[in-house]
């Protein structure tokens, strides 16, 4: 996640306060939606897909 000063360098809107956490939400759901549908693995989820997000859990039981 860019820091706040470049978030509003770049857009040139400040980010709104909770934001990150919003983002991380967002990034549970795809996770869980690539780990159900597609069956990829926690590792590559982790390292390739989101890396720097091992905190953030796939959220699960989106798909039946």
């Amino acid at each position: 996640m860019p820091s706040r000063d470049t978030y509003e360098a770049v857009c040139g809107i400040a980010r709104p306060r909770g934001a990150e956490q919003g983002v991380n939400r967002l990034r549970a759901v795809l996770k869980g939606l690539l780990k159900d549908h597609l069956s990829a693995d926690d590792r590559v989820l982790a390292e390739n897909m989101f890396p720097g997000n091992k905190a953030v859990r796939p959220l699960t039981g989106l798909v039946t």
